[in-house]
């Protein structure tokens, strides 16, 4: 973060190699490639829990999202942005241990060009238990993996327009392959 209150996100080519560093507004406004990171909950009954987005969101609001995401501010690492940005949606002070890789994805969207590193967590307490974020989301909620694989068009209106890229890491953690 900089003085000014701006967050501070580095630029990065196709290869995740840094090639510069830019304010969040400047990297969205010009499309720039730069760093996500995610980690996805999943429970022992095999469902994945999401965050819903708040109403009050700029991006996608009132849509269900990865349990934790977010940028990976400049000069910190994907595992050190996925731990922080665990701890400020969910509450939960996890260790490195905790998360497991569950693939890298690039995204080209209008203005939010992104490498995640994506990260998958065993969560085995209640949806209930976990803080939300307020002002970024208003709960969280478990859907059946099963289902998630088998949605319907009207039913994938409700989630982030990403969801189908995640889908064969949603098939991993159903066969145990994770």
């Amino acid at each position: 973060m900089l003085d000014s209150g701006k967050e501070l996100l580095d630029v990065v080519d196709e290869n995740d190699h840094v090639i510069g560093s830019q304010i969040r507004e400047v990297v969205h406004a010009q499309g720039l490639l730069h760093r996500e990171c995610g980690v996805w909950f999943y429970t022992p009954e095999m469902e994945i829990i999401m965050q819903k987005r708040s109403p009050t969101k700029k991006s996608n609001p009132n849509l269900l999202a990865a349990t934790v995401a977010g940028h990976v501010p400049s000069g910190m690492s994907y595992m050190e942005a996925a731990l922080m940005e665990t701890f400020e949606e969910t509450g939960l002070k996890l260790k490195p241990d905790d998360l497991k890789l569950g693939g890298r994805y690039c995204t080209h969207e209008k203005t939010n060009n992104h490498l995640t590193v994506c990260y998958v967590h065993l969560y085995q307490g209640d949806t209930g238990e976990l803080k939300v974020e307020e002002g970024a989301a208003v709960g969280f909620f478990a859907w059946p993996i099963r289902k998630l694989l088998q949605l319907t068009e009207t039913e994938k209106t409700l989630f982030l327009p990403s969801l189908p890229i995640y889908l064969p890491l949603f098939e991993k953690i159903l066969s145990g392959n994770i």
